[in-house]
């Protein structure tokens, strides 16, 4: 199951070259920390957290759909 670096860009061209028919994509996109105290990078959590993002999700299966062969 191909799974490192797809994304909506390569995701179509991944299917073809493979023949793959399952992926996977963390799809994430950065949030910014909600945090009311920030204490900056010495802690780690300067940068807010990770989340898979629905448009990404959209992203890819829209580019599978559009470079679907049979």
């Amino acid at each position: 199951m191909p799974g490192a670096g797809v994304d909506p860009t390569n995701i179509a061209a991944i299917r073809l070259s493979t023949g793959a028919r399952e992926f996977h994509a963390s799809a994430k996109r950065p949030l910014p920390s909600r945090s009311a105290r920030t204490t900056g990078a010495a802690n780690g959590m300067a940068g807010g957290e990770l989340r898979t993002d629905i448009e990404q999700v959209r992203a890819l299966v829209a580019a599978l759909r559009a470079g679907f062969v049979d």
